[in-house]
Protein backbone atom coordinates (compact mmCIF):
# COMPACT_ATOMS: atom_id res chain seq x y z
CA UNK A 1 0.00 0.00 0.00
CA UNK A 2 1.70 3.18 -1.15
CA UNK A 3 1.10 6.78 -0.03
CA UNK A 4 -1.23 7.63 -2.91
CA UNK A 5 -3.90 5.04 -2.11
CA UNK A 6 -3.70 5.97 1.57
CA UNK A 7 -4.27 9.62 0.63
CA UNK A 8 -7.32 8.66 -1.45
CA UNK A 9 -8.74 6.67 1.47
CA UNK A 10 -8.25 9.56 3.89
CA UNK A 11 -9.88 11.91 1.37
CA UNK A 12 -12.91 9.63 1.17
CA UNK A 13 -13.08 9.44 4.97
CA UNK A 14 -12.91 13.23 5.27
CA UNK A 15 -15.67 13.56 2.66
CA UNK A 16 -17.84 11.18 4.71
CA UNK A 17 -17.13 13.22 7.84
CA UNK A 18 -18.08 16.44 6.02
CA UNK A 19 -21.33 14.87 4.77
CA UNK A 20 -22.15 13.54 8.25
CA UNK A 21 -21.51 16.90 9.88
CA UNK A 22 -23.56 18.58 7.14
CA UNK A 23 -26.52 16.30 7.87
CA UNK A 24 -26.19 17.00 11.60
CA UNK A 25 -26.00 20.74 10.96
CA UNK A 26 -29.10 20.52 8.77
CA UNK A 27 -30.98 18.59 11.47
CA UNK A 28 -30.12 21.28 14.01
CA UNK A 29 -30.47 24.32 11.76
CA UNK A 30 -33.70 23.39 9.96
CA UNK A 31 -35.92 23.65 13.08
CA UNK A 32 -34.14 26.88 14.05
CA UNK A 33 -34.64 28.30 10.57
CA UNK A 34 -38.31 27.28 10.60
CA UNK A 35 -38.82 28.99 13.98
CA UNK A 36 -37.05 32.09 12.69
CA UNK A 37 -39.24 32.19 9.57
CA UNK A 38 -42.38 31.70 11.65
CA UNK A 39 -41.32 34.52 14.00
CA UNK A 40 -40.67 36.84 11.04
CA UNK A 41 -44.06 36.00 9.50
CA UNK A 42 -45.88 36.51 12.80
CA UNK A 43 -44.03 39.78 13.37
CA UNK A 44 -44.93 40.92 9.85
CA UNK A 45 -48.61 40.11 10.41
CA UNK A 46 -48.50 41.91 13.76
CA UNK A 47 -46.93 45.01 12.20
CA UNK A 48 -49.38 44.99 9.28
CA UNK A 49 -52.37 44.70 11.61
CA UNK A 50 -50.96 47.50 13.79
CA UNK A 51 -50.78 49.90 10.83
Amino acid sequence: MDGKTHGDVSKKVSMVEVIKSGILMRRVLCPLAMKFVLCVILLGIHLLSAL
